[in-house]
């Protein structure tokens, strides 16, 4: 999908060991006792010439363990990779689960009993020339997806087979049949319908178990290459690079934020209460702009699913200034008890009337529609027709939810920009219901039942830019078809 959407994600370190296994909480041995020296006799007590007490022999000290670096926010202190993991102390915890809108990448975050943690992630990889998206997914310690923070493939078959070990014992507390594995969709209908989130977090763990289980050859990490990612990463001074941040105050800085951001979090106070999270904040990142803070209260409810008043409890940077479309902004939220929310957004100029106002001005019935279907806002990159973002709502349907009756009412979503549609039950018929809807921008067809003729009915909508087709029998010559009929659409294709 084109959508935009960029977020931050809180990843943690690894503890390094001996054994490449689940080790179990020891004792540790007693140090040796000391040798007791004998007794003096009465006989030595008399000579003329008394000798000196022994001395016992020094009590040899153990060398203390020095404990393993810990950061409890990032892979590593400055978000590198971390180095090969060789042990995870149970009891493990499952601290969370979530995934990508990409397909199927799924992850997970566990945590040992020495409070170190790990994020491990099934990521579902698209390769040219497949029918479907491959169903074995690629595994990735210590970030949520390929090119995140810390992510990097496993070292060795020892230590992916540790870390499924580990996801095994963290789900082990949970009852399967009243937690069943749950994909993104799924757990997405849950959080709407007001699901507990342990079921979520579990049921979507699950899932991701699942998956990784599936790999039979699993792809490693280039050894040098992580040790020279490290290295680089590890060389980045956060206070040379915020000061830096703070001079350049109105000019583009995301480079900079990219660069400082893994560091930058894992230095945050502790305890992080709200007036130390302010000081630190403004401390490292100067002060944060008032107006863009009044105008983005609807961004910051956006992006935290807050609605509660920003007041001086959350801070809004620019990282790239207003230029012709979007501009990016680095979203703080510490509104919540015990909760730190950092996301980086791209929004409209507020001193300049939006570009396209049409999702802005929606009505309350469309946007309890939108909520009804699990649409989701987004601002979708170059979407429309003069290659400058467009935003609306993206949603998408599969198996018994491509009704008629659903299908209709995506016609009353006058800004739906973003579509996908799964499964056999997506026929000719249904895919007419919609074929001439005014602000459409992006369609995917997924394994659907829509023929060439079918495909072609999507020449009367107007706005239509991107088609991504996957699967199903829609042949190269229908393709061709309907690029012939309209021109300016990109249509990707993995097909046979």
């Amino acid at each position: 999908m084109r959508f935009i959407a960029t977020s931050l994600i809180i990843a943690a370190s690894l503890v390094g060991g001996s054994a490449p296994a689940l080790a179990q909480e020891c004792e540790q041995p007693k140090p040796e006792q000391p040798a007791q020296e004998p007794a003096a006799s009465p006989q030595a007590e008399s000579t003329p010439a008394e000798q000196p007490p022994a001395r016992k022999a020094p009590r040899k000290r153990r060398a203390a363990k020095k404990p393993p670096e810990r950061h409890d926010i990032l892979a590593g202190s400055m978000g590198e990779p971390p180095e090969e993991m060789t042990e995870f102390r149970t009891p493990v915890k499952l601290a969370g689960a979530s995934g990508l809108w990409d397909g199927g990448t799924l992850f997970v975050y566990l945590q040992d009993a020495d409070g170190f943690r790990l994020i491990l992630s099934a990521q579902v990889e698209w390769k040219k020339g497949a029918e479907t998206p491959s169903e074995i997914p690629t595994m990735y310690i210590g970030g949520r997806c390929r090119g995140a923070n810390g992510a990097r493939l496993p070292l060795s078959k020892a230590e992916a087979d540790l870390a499924i070990a580990s996801l095994k014992a963290a789900l082990e507390p949970f009852d399967a049949a009243k937690t069943p594995a749950l994909d993104l969709e799924q757990a997405t209908q849950q959080y709407y319908q007001g699901g507990p989130a342990e079921a979520r977090n579990v049921g979507m763990a699950r899932a991701t178990l699942k998956a990784l289980e599936k790999i039979q050859d699993v792809r490693l990490a280039n050894p040098k290459e992580v040790a020279a990612l490290r290295k680089r990463m590890q060389s980045v001074d956060v206070e040379a690079t915020a000061k830096e941040f703070r001079e350049l105050a109105g000019k583009s800085r995301m480079a900079l934020w990219n660069r400082m951001e893994p560091g930058f979090k894992n230095k945050l106070p502790k305890p992080a209460t709200k007036d130390a999270l302010r000081a630190y904040f403004k401390e490292y990142l100067g002060d944060p702009d008032p107006q863009w803070m009044k105008r983005c209260q609807e961004e910051m409810n956006s992006a935290f699913d807050d609605d509660t008043a920003v007041d001086n409890d959350a801070l809004i940077y620019v990282l790239e200034p207003p230029g012709k479309s979007l501009t990016h902004l680095l979203l703080i939220d510490f509104r919540g008890d015990g909760r730190l929310g950092m996301q980086v957004i791209w929004t409209t100029d507020p001193f300049k009337p939006p570009l396209h106002p049409e999702h802005d001005n929606i009505t309350e019935k469309e946007k309890e529609l939108g909520k009804s279907l699990n649409a989701m806002a987004i601002n979708l990159g170059v979407g429309s027709l003069d290659g400058t973002y467009k935003p609306g709502f993206r949603l998408g349907l599969k198996g018994d939810q491509v009704t008629d009756e659903n299908m209709q009412k995506l016609n009353q979503l006058s800004t739906l920009v973003s579509l996908t549609l799964t499964g056999a039950e997506v026929t000719d018929a249904r895919l007419a219901l919609i074929a001439k809807h005014p602000y459409l921008a992006d369609i995917d067809l997924d394994n659907t039942a829509v023929t060439d003729a079918g495909l072609l009915q999507l020449s009367q909508m107007p706005t239509l830019k991107f088609i991504d087709v996957h699967g199903g029998s829609i042949s190269d010559s229908g393709i061709e078809a309907l690029k012939k009929a309209v021109p300016r659409l990109e249509i990707k294709r993995d097909s046979k």
